[in-house]
């Protein structure tokens, strides 16, 4: 039991002096800075005030790739609408996603080297989708996809920009 209160404690205090990642719905999302792909940088504090979907995935995890079509279609249909941004963002800086991108003709944006956004999220797994409000906040989170699960964001992100 000792031990047990212990680790406790030693948990928290990490929290307070380190900060604990592990984003959660309701929390505020992460501030992070990292290389967009054109090779400058892009930060968190690029997006305030937008709808950002954060589509984690990678190019060596066939799992990830098979949602790219519709994360594209979301891109698509949000393109013209700078209250939105769609951003697909590379697990690590293996492979080439630009050119994976480029291939398929999507036009999404691609952030190649995601690690960073990653660590800073606290992701595990991928894909993995979070969704950002326009008031900062995450408003949706998911581990894996699903046939269809674009239809879902799209709903999440019309509900958010009607509020």
């Amino acid at each position: 039991m000792k031990k047990h209160i212990t680790a406790s404690i030693i948990v928290v205090l990490a929290c307070i002096v380190g900060g604990c990642s592990g984003a959660k719905v309701g929390s505020r999302a992460p501030a992070y800075a990292t290389a967009d792909a054109e090779g400058g940088a892009v930060a968190s504090s690029e997006y305030e005030g937008r709808v950002v979907v954060y589509y984690f995935w990678a190019v060596w995890c066939a799992p990830c790739v098979v949602p790219s079509p519709e994360i594209d279609h979301l891109a698509k249909l949000y393109r013209h609408d700078d209250r939105v941004e769609i951003l697909a963002v590379h697990y690590d800086d293996k492979k080439d996603p630009l050119g994976y991108a480029a291939r398929h003709g999507y036009v999404f944006d691609v952030i190649p080297d995601g690690t960073a956004v990653v660590k800073a999220f606290g992701v595990e797994k991928i894909p993995s989708v979070i969704v950002v409000g326009r008031d900062g906040s995450i408003i949706h989170m998911q581990t894996g996809y699903s046939q269809g699960d674009s239809d879902k964001l799209n709903v999440i992100i019309q509900k958010n920009l009607d509020q």
